[in-house]
């Protein structure tokens, strides 16, 4: 301040002083913008690594795209349909409801991924999902909700020599990860479209 003293006058000590004053509090407004950006930076990056892996794999995050986007599309044919056209079957052999394709599905799913994968026993009654109705969509949308979430994340865990890996599947024998990720995908795929086919046809039948 001395030297300030000498190279200003008084009233442009004082007009300095106030100038630096201001600088500094901006210079510390700034800096505290930047570490609330910093933090909120930080939480969204560990709340993204509770589901990322640290390597996944390329083809578990292909996989889990396309997984999801057909259930996620199966699901859909649900929609705005009443307990009669939920339980529909096509005249046909060996055809199934909209509500029971969806049922079967999303337990092949689960079934594949979160437990088989895991080396986990099934509890899972396939012969009974082919025999099952509904009232509503409501608790299938629901289960999809949750399930969704838990399959999202075992996919994006997955590293490559996990897919490596042999498993006992219940009814295939021996099967790597990869494979139970390409069976699960197929299957999704194969009923999706089956479910968007009767849904069309439901569509089209005349009134009641």
């Amino acid at each position: 301040m001395l030297l300030i003293s000498c190279l200003f006058p008084t009233n442009g000590v004082t007009k300095l002083q106030k100038r630096i004053t201001t600088l500094l509090g901006q210079s510390r407004a700034n800096l505290d913008e930047r570490e609330g950006f910093l933090l909120q930076w930080a939480e969204n990056k560990r709340e993204r690594s509770t589901i990322m892996a640290k390597n996944p794999s390329r083809e578990a995050t292909i996989f889990c795209r396309y997984i999801l986007s057909s259930l996620d599309r199966l699901v859909q044919c649900l929609d705005g349909l009443d307990e009669r056209q939920l339980n529909w079957q096509p005249p046909a052999p060996h055809a199934n409801s909209l509500y029971t394709l969806v049922v079967h599905t999303l337990g092949n799913a689960e079934e594949n991924l979160l437990l088989t994968l895991y080396d986990q026993p099934s509890p899972r009654n396939r012969e009974q999902e082919f025999m099952t109705k509904g009232q509503s969509a409501d608790v299938l949308v629901a289960q999809w909700q949750a399930l969704r979430e838990r399959l999202q994340k075992t996919l994006l865990s997955l590293s490559s020599d996990d897919l490596g890996q042999e498993h006992l599947h219940p009814r295939r024998g021996s099967i790597t990860g990869l494979d139970l990720l390409i069976v699960v995908a197929r299957h999704a795929a194969e009923h999706l479209g089956q479910a968007e086919l009767t849904r069309d046809l439901l569509l089209a039948l005349p009134p009641c």
